[in-house]
Parts: structure tokens; C-alpha cells; sequence
């Protein structure tokens, strides 16, 4: 791990408590997002985590350390020992946000591609099915966001 500058939080565009309760956050970089950690109670700056390509501006764990990262057109898996796992399922959606609850991932996402019918914007969720972060590959459609009433021109139109 190599310590970085106190600007590095300046930047930062998502945050979360994670594995050793340390804090987790993310960094956009060029073509590149940078993951940053650091523990609020020894102080000090930030940690570079891990380093990966693409355009990521969003994350969560679950119960097994594994970190689901969701951006434009990409979901990957960071496993504990830092391995990556990319999905394609969401390769024509952009994510805006990940959650996860119950042992399901849930994704918040605008689709960017050509079949709107069939693909539409909103919330979709992917059961977790094992420890070491896999995922189903069916994306389970939880609200289409144009259904939503008077919300549906609120974020995406």
C-alpha cells in the first residue's frame, strides 16, 4: 500500500465503511479509478488501494469483503484479495448506483443502448450467489423508471 497526498479526498466520489473498518472511497483518474482506504482512528493520509481501468463512480460490500463497482457501462467485482471479475450484463447501462441487501445486488442504471423496449432505465437487482462475490447473470428489472409517476422525469428525462 502506498500512502497518498490529503488532497486525494478532494475528489473522492463515493464512500463507504469496509472490510477492517476502514474507510473506502473511490477516485476517478483519467481512464483509470483509483480505490483509497483509510483508518480514521490512526489518521494519516489516505492509502492507494488498488488501481483499475475504467470509469467507476460507485460502490458497496457485502458480508465477505468482496467490493461490487458499478460505472459507465461496467460492473466489476473486487474479491478480498484484490482479483478482479468484470460482468457484462450491464455493458450497455450506466450505473449510477450499487447496493447491496439480503444477498442480492441492486443497481440503479440508465440504459445507453439500442433495444429501450426490452432494457429500460431503472433499478434492477442479481442475486449474490456464492461467497466469493458471483453473480447471476439475469437482471431482475425491480422498477422501470418511466413507470414511476411523477418521478420519472425527475432524474433520467
Amino acid at each position: 500500500f502506498t500512502p497518498v497526498a490529503d488532497n486525494a479526498v478532494r475528489y473522492a466520489l463515493d464512500i463507504k465503511e469496509g472490510p477492517g473498518d476502514y474507510i473506502y472511497f473511490l477516485r476517478k483518474q483519467g481512464s483509470r479509478t483509483r480505490i483509497y482506504r483509510f483508518d480514521e482512528n490512526a489518521g494519516g493520509p489516505p492509502e492507494s488501494l488498488e488501481r483499475i481501468s475504467g470509469s467507476y463512480a460507485t460502490f458497496d460490500y457485502d458480508e465477505n469483503g468482496n467490493m461490487f463497482l458499478g460505472g459507465r457501462s461496467r460492473l466489476k467485482v473486487m474479491k478480498p484479495d484484490l482479483a478482479l471479475v468484470d460482468y457484462d450484463m450491464y455493458d450497455d447501462f450506466n450505473i449510477n448506483t450499487v447496493r447491496l441487501y439480503n444477498n442480492e445486488l441492486f443497481v440503479l442504471a440508465e440504459y445507453s443502448g439500442t433495444d429501450t423496449l426490452n432494457n429500460p432505465s431503472g433499478i434492477y437487482k442479481n442475486q449474490i450467489t456464492s461467497t466469493d462475490g458471483q453473480l447471476d447473470t439475469t437482471n431482475t428489472l425491480v422498477l422501470d423508471w418511466s413507470l414511476s409517476g411523477d418521478y420519472q422525469f425527475s432524474f433520467y428525462n
